[in-house]
């Protein structure tokens, strides 16, 4: 059984992030890497519905999360502060058949995601929906992270 997150009450927007399939390979040539050390990084799928009759063509984001620095956390984790990794990113989505708009993130230094915050929407038809500043329209990635799609 899979427990999908919770989305904040209080957003309008439907939201679910799940985590994307990385196989963290590390490529060579001539017996050597290509990169001095593998880039660290998570990809999230994340996918809205929303009631408006425009479909949702960008968003802007916060992702929060830990980036592999050493630290101490209480177990189980709080909900208070825990991450130590803040980014803001300017994603665009497209329209799936389903009528969920959906994109792909991907996020550079972030060994986990603690939760996306989505801070303000574009619609096809020109106008922007802000979130208010509550932080209302939040969700934390599914649990379950896939190492293939096969």
């Amino acid at each position: 059984m899979i427990i999908l997150p919770d989305v904040e009450p209080a957003c309008p927007i439907g939201m679910h992030a799940s985590q994307g399939v990385w196989d963290h390979t590390i490529r060579v040539r001539d017996g050597e890497r290509d990169l001095p050390y593998p880039r660290v990084g998570q990809r999230i799928s994340l996918n809205l519905k929303d009631s408006h009759p425009a479909h949702i063509i960008a968003a802007t984001v916060r992702v929060r999360g830990l980036n592999g620095k050493n630290r101490m956390m209480l177990t189980p984790a709080g909900t208070q502060q825990d991450w130590n990794a803040v980014t803001t990113l300017k994603i665009k989505f497209a329209q799936e058949k389903d009528g969920t708009d959906s994109a792909d993130l991907w996020i550079p230094g972030f060994t986990a995601v603690s939760f996306v915050e989505l801070i303000d929407v574009s619609y096809s038809n020109g106008t922007t929906w802000r979130t208010p500043a509550s932080n209302a329209c939040r969700v934390r990635p599914d649990p379950l992270m896939l190492i293939t799609e096969r």
